[in-house]
């Protein structure tokens, strides 16, 4: 289903090449339309119109092509174009002797430069599209490297590909009484330039299918299948198996099907940089779902350790330790004691694992937040009714030192800092007090760090962090 954003026409996978006569088969010479004419590359001389009747009957032209018998055409603009199927047009640039050809021959290119060597210019539209920038074949062969592992992470519901433009899964409704699909979409951010500039691109896959997986999740939804848009300003190895097994990877990982994707080479918008978006779906019992009408006065805030940025605040990161501290990505710090570059690729944390674990343990959760762009102040009131507020204590949970770093070298206040970046808590989970310890114990377990780091109070408000907005 994936499939390269073009406006030409390309042949499928299965289609074979038919055998063609050798390059002295006939070129056969007729009139074009309107329509054609439009199409011609550029000016062009014939050259051979005095052969028209012998190559027309059959036969190769006599003589080579003499460019200089007319005196008033110009050699050097002459050309001949033709399409990968054979076809194209040759004339001169007053539009005289204009011809619409078809060769019969397996290489057309190779054809008309045998048939009319007198002419500088012989192309074929495949190789002007890729000197545009878009190379259809190279997105088939690089996807082909890459389609044993997308298509180990197909699901039982997932049918097979009877419309090729669509994807197909069958949900099995019979598992739910009422179920509720839920839906998210997102990227990566400008993580992307730090995989730039290290070249290591491994990871972007997984940030991607892992940061829509914990969307969804906060709502209980099970994650089903996955799609992916990959904008690329010129297509090339192994930068785009390396997303695409990223992706699968993940999604292997956590049983979720991918069902499809698109990739789009636009050298004229992206340049040398590429842009990923993936869009999830999952499915949630209605009566089970994670909305936040629970929550209470007194319920306990149960954080859930990051591994660092995950995938929001590298516009300011890159700021702080490119433009202002002129550090590079190979840059190593004893604070952090890892190259720069990959502290700040450290891949998203899937949460699902021990949510799927506190869901099957019917542990009440009332309310999760994702702790993405925005922070602390932004995500947690997502999921607190209007009269109520979140109180947070920080430093409850290990902050990975590249915070401090970022922090220190750009003189940013503590306020910002949590306005901005998840500072070590990538999720957090609102239940009640006597489930608090069963709940980080169920986090821990899965593999994750997790502890208690707040709670819920009275009166509506903006979140309260111990320190910087309240005692």
């Amino acid at each position: 289903m994936r499939r390269l954003k073009s406006t030409g026409t390309r042949k499928p996978h299965h289609q074979v090449s038919q055998k063609r006569p050798p390059p002295c088969a006939a070129i056969r010479l007729r009139q074009p339309t309107d329509r054609e004419l439009l199409r011609i590359v550029s000016p062009a001389v014939a050259g051979c119109s005095a052969e028209a009747e012998n190559l027309s009957a059959g036969r190769r032209c006599s003589r080579p092509c003499d460019p200089s018998a007319d005196g008033s055409r110009d050699p050097q603009g002459r050309s001949v174009a033709t399409d990968e199927t054979g076809q194209g047009t040759a004339g001169d640039s007053r539009g005289y002797n204009i011809f619409v050809f078809t060769v019969l021959h397996q290489n057309p290119t190779t054809a008309l430069k045998s048939n009319f060597p007198g002419i500088p210019n012989v192309s074929s539209e495949g190789s002007l599209y890729r000197e545009a920038g878009v190379d259809i074949k190279l997105a088939q062969d690089l996807l082909g490297s890459v389609k044993q592992r997308i298509e180990e992470t197909r699901r039982p519901e997932v049918l097979e590909e009877i419309a090729g433009f669509g994807g197909l899964f069958q949900l099995d409704v019979g598992c739910y009484r009422e179920p509720v699909l839920v839906s998210s979409i997102d990227g990566v951010g400008t993580k992307l330039m730090i995989a730039r500039l290290t070249n290591q691109h491994e990871t972007i896959g997984r940030d991607l299918v892992n940061h829509c997986v914990n969307d969804i999740a906060t709502v209980g939804a099970e994650p089903l299948y996955f799609m992916d848009y990959i904008g690329i300003g010129k297509l090339r190895s192994p930068l785009f198996e390396d997303v695409l097994s990223g992706m699968a990877e993940a999604c292997t990982s956590q049983d979720i099907s991918i069902l499809g994707g698109e990739t789009a080479e636009m050298p004229g918008i992206y340049g040398d940089d590429y842009d990923v978006v993936g869009s999830i779906t999952g499915v949630v019992e209605k009566s089970k779902m994670i909305t936040g009408a629970a929550i209470g006065a007194g319920h306990v805030i149960v954080g859930l350790g990051s591994s660092g940025l995950h995938t929001n605040g590298y516009s300011l990161a890159r700021m702080i330790l490119f433009a202002q501290s002129r550090f590079s990505v190979d840059t190593e710090l004893s604070e952090i004691g890892e190259p720069l570059g990959r502290a700040l690729l450290r891949p998203h944390l899937c949460y699902w694992p021990a949510i799927k674990k506190a869901l099957a343990a019917d542990l009440p959760v009332h309310g999760m937040a994702h702790i993405t762009g925005g922070g602390f102040y932004d995500n947690i009131p997502r999921m607190i009714p209007d009269k109520l507020h979140a109180v947070v204590m920080p430093g409850v949970l290990p902050c990975p030192p590249i915070f401090a770093v970022i922090q220190t070298r750009g003189n940013i206040s503590d306020k910002e800092m949590y306005h901005v970046f998840n500072m070590g808590v990538g999720m957090v989970w609102i239940v009640p007090p006597e489930a608090a310890d069963s709940a980080a114990d169920v986090c821990r377990a899965a593999g994750f760090e997790a502890a208690a780091i707040g709670e819920i109070a009275d009166g509506a408000g903006p979140v309260q962090i111990r320190g910087i907005d309240c005692e």
